[in-house]
């Protein structure tokens, strides 16, 4: 019997062999003493038990070294390919797999172990590493290559991001699939967080990792209780000018007031004649108004020229007026279309727009960012962005004389805020407070005025009020992955 279970040991462990890629001992040369840390290790939330791992995490040189197994390797969205002609090559992944757990060795914490290092070629997204001038080259271990993992191969090359403390150790965390995907709607207790799919999630507000998934009865209850309220700032329908906008020569007029000078469009339209046979001349225009209260309106006018080229990419520029005493004064720098209209006590009105995520930026919105202004009752327009000196201001909350908002300028490049990206309140005084700094994500301001982000990228919800978060790894909130 003990000789049986002895075969069915040997058989299990080779078959855990086989699906890595391995090295041949050929390949890897000078000899270097390595240890197993003392010290805890999770990768993406799951601990390595390195007394019993096969492929133990090691340290070199008080580095770090990781095992570049399938298993590891899937589950941190990368693929590894041998050969002996090319070595290692190792390119990122869109998906990943569930990391396997790794309990057939017996290892020790106080002695030291041999490992090579590594002398056959190696590429990372596509980009060859040059072992022999590397601080902390590539090591062999158990026919495995092991990583050093510094700040240019975790961060540079895999898109890993790591951390270190005293108490719990050393944390590899890889690319998430993106799970959860905006906050949309909350009350007393609770924020509801659609998700990529129409699962709806409802998330405990104390952010203690707690959820549920509603049923489709409860998405539909919630659902219609946002479209009651996205009613309520929604822009009024717009009504047709009736004449009262025109193309007359090198101007669009309204009324008899010339608005908008056509003389760069038709210089464009020339010179893409030299170029291109099936440029089509002559301007094309849409305009439209949306009345604010009896003595101001919103008078909306889109200029498209090149116009061979098909919708949605024929090129085109949004101007916005404010029509006060039958007169047309230009929004200046805004150039979006009105989304949100906020009326406010003192008469005044906030017009806004949104801007794509750049997860869904495509080659028909690229251009859409999300601007704020403020017309006073006397058709005087003040353009939020500049005054702030951003490129995107979020509307996130609106009582009757002022805003929350997020004024930012990193929604392509997240991890980089500058100084001036932050949470403010501004009145309709154009006072401006900054209220926290940014962070990446997407921001929320719940009933209680309590600001909320919401990091697709990496599944973490921040109460930027308290500076309490929480993370969620994707095969917490998703049991397929």
């Amino acid at each position: 019997m003990m000789k049986f279970k002895s075969i069915i040991l040997s058989f299990m462990a080779i078959c855990l062999m086989i699906p890595n890629v391995i090295t041949p001992v050929s390949a890897a040369t000078s000899e270097v003493k390595v240890s197993i840390p003392k010290f805890a290790v999770e990768v993406n939330g799951k601990k390595i038990d390195n007394l019993h791992a096969l492929y133990p995490i090691l340290t070199y040189k008080e580095i770090t070294y990781f095992p570049m197994t399938l298993n590891y390797a899937k589950s941190l969205g990368l693929s590894v390919q041998w050969n002996n002609k090319n070595g290692l090559s190792i390119q990122s992944l869109a998906s990943r797999t569930p990391m396997k757990a790794d309990k057939l060795g017996n290892n020790s914490l106080t002695k030291t172990y041999k490992a090579q290092i590594a002398a056959f070629p190696v590429q990372v997204n596509g980009q060859k590493i040059n072992n022999t001038t590397e601080k902390y080259p590539l090591l062999v271990f158990h026919d495995i290559t092991y990583f050093p993992m510094t700040w240019h191969f975790t961060n540079d090359l895999f898109g890993w991001s790591t951390e270190w403390n005293s108490i719990s150790g050393y944390h590899i965390r890889g690319t998430q699939n993106p799970v959860l995907s905006d906050i949309f709607y909350d009350d007393a207790s609770f924020l509801y967080v659609r998700s990529g799919t129409e699962s709806i999630y409802k998330i405990s507000k104390a952010l203690d990792g707690k959820y549920t998934l509603l049923s489709e009865q409860e998405n539909d209850t919630i659902m219609e209780k946002v479209q009651v309220n996205d009613e309520k700032n929604a822009a009024p329908q717009a009504v047709s000018t009736d004449g009262t906008v025109s193309l007359k020569g090198d101007n669009i007029y309204y009324k008899e007031q010339a608005i908008i000078p056509l003389e760069s469009y038709l210089k464009k339209i020339e010179e893409s004649k030299k170029t291109d046979s099936e440029t089509v001349s002559g301007i094309d225009y849409n305009a439209n108004f949306t009345k604010l209260d009896d003595a101001n309106s919103l008078l909306s006018v889109t200029v498209l020229y090149l116009n061979h080229i098909p919708a949605p990419y024929t090129p085109h520029e949004k101007f916005e007026f404010v029509i006060h005493n039958d007169k047309a004064s230009k929004v200046e720098g805004y150039t979006q279309w009105v989304e949100k209209l906020i009326k406010n006590q003192d008469g005044s009105f906030w017009i806004s727009s949104s801007a794509p995520l750049k997860h869904d930026l495509d080659t028909s919105n690229f251009d859409r960012i999300a601007q704020l202004a403020l017309i006073d009752k006397d058709g005087l327009s003040y353009n939020i962005n500049q005054q702030l000196k951003v490129q995107d201001i979020d509307v996130l909350y609106a009582d009757n004389q002022s805003l929350l908002i997020k004024a930012y300028n990193d929604r392509l490049a997240p991890t980089r805020p500058i100084k001036i990206d932050g949470f403010y309140s501004i009145d309709t005084q154009l006072k401006a407070t900054k209220m926290a700094d940014s962070i990446p994500g997407i921001g929320y301001v719940d009933i209680n005025k309590q600001i909320f982000v919401l990091n697709p990228d990496n599944n973490t919800i921040t109460n930027v009020t308290t500076k309490k978060s929480h993370k969620w790894w994707d095969y917490e909130l998703r049991t397929d992955l």
